[in-house]
């Protein structure tokens, strides 16, 4: 599925790829557009943007998708999964990264054990989601992109495990509802601007 193929629609709704053969989805994809639900084929390797070198550097296929709620990942997929509606990056049968937490997604979130890696923007602008819970006993060091809950109005708190060593630039930016948030002694390093305008 090319770059931009659906950006910018505005009735869209749901898509199923279910019975498709697609092994690809360019960047920005949905952009902008008014999708609600996706689910997508156990066929899909890659999404987003990639380096020359062919190394991701941005899962941007859902940018500015502010009615999307829920992705479903088609049985067979050793490349992606979803859980309660959120996409993950799946590594050895084991959901590890969190790409996508759609913009519609209300109420609580609990991210799994398995995880070890939280991608740029993964709650980009969701103004629902109130409270966000990491499972203790991690696999492994837990890290963050830049941006993971910019502009994540109604997040009021959050627990953050031990083997955290760092917060991201602008984690929290524009979080203005944020009352609580448990920091572990792991955490070495707070970056840039990651608590503005909270």
């Amino acid at each position: 599925v090319g770059n931009y193929a659906f950006a910018n629609t505005s009735a869209l709704g749901e898509v199923d790829f279910t019975n498709s053969n697609a092994t690809v989805f360019g960047s920005s994809v949905f952009k902008d557009s008014s999708l609600t639900k996706i689910t997508l084929p156990a066929t899909l390797e890659k999404m987003g943007s990639y380096d020359e070198d062919g190394n991701l550097t941005a899962l941007d296929c859902f940018d500015g998708c502010s009615d999307l709620e829920a992705f479903v990942v088609a049985n067979g997929n050793e490349a992606f999964g979803a859980d309660d509606g959120l996409l993950y990056g799946v590594t050895g049968g084991k959901v590890t990264d969190l790409y996508v937490v759609p913009a519609g997604k209300t109420g609580a979130v609990d991210i799994p054990k398995t995880v070890t890696n939280v991608w740029s923007k993964a709650f980009y602008n969701n103004s629902n989601i109130t409270s966000v819970t990491f499972s203790e006993g991690l696999d492994g060091e837990l890290t963050f992109g830049d941006q993971v809950f910019y502009g994540a109005t109604g997040l009021t708190s959050i627990t953050l495990p031990e083997g955290v060593t760092a917060l991201g630039d602008s984690m929290f930016s524009g979080c203005i509802s944020l009352s609580s948030i448990t920091i572990p002694k792991s955490v070495k390093t707070i970056g840039y601007q990651t608590f503005r305008d909270c």
